[in-house]
């Protein structure tokens, strides 16, 4: 129900690789200078990726830190950290990270993961591999530019 197009100004939705494969699934040999003009229901399913990477991000009480904190133990505080300060950059791609890592911090006020009850249990091996099929997850939905103007 999308529709090619021909390329225009306007605001145009990033790419994460799962994107990539559905384009190259769906439209195969696209041509330079076409685009997609996504139907409402896949600018959903994008949106849907776009909040899907952002809780998956490792820090604090979003679930990506959950996990992080459950696969990794202490050393989520340090990958928090790295994946908080890694906006900055990201910010110089798309401002849009600069918002996003002004939210976490605002409505988190820390990177850092709460205490839990039980931090004796050993993660089980089902479980582990769950926590990177999430991984997996979060870098198939990752979009270095989510939202930008072209000319």
């Amino acid at each position: 129900l999308s529709n090619v197009v021909d390329v225009s100004g306007g605001e145009v939705v990033g790419d994460s690789i799962l994107m990539k494969i559905l384009t190259f699934m769906i439209y195969p040999g696209l041509p330079d200078g076409k685009d997609i003009l996504l139907h409402p229901v896949a600018f959903a399913g994008w949106i849907g990726l776009l909040v899907t990477m952002l809780n998956l991000l490792p820090i604090g009480q979003l679930d990506g830190g959950h996990i992080a904190y459950a696969v990794l133990g202490k050393k989520h505080d340090l990958v928090a950290k790295i994946a908080f300060f890694a906006l900055i950059p990201l910010s110089f791609l798309s401002l849009n990270w600069l918002v996003w890592g002004i939210l976490i911090l605002i409505l988190m006020r820390t990177t850092k993961h709460p205490p839990i009850h039980d931090i004796l249990s050993p993660l089980s091996k089902e479980n582990r591999i769950i926590g990177y099929i999430c991984l997996s997850i979060f870098i198939l939905c990752f979009i270095p530019v989510p939202f930008q103007l072209s000319q």
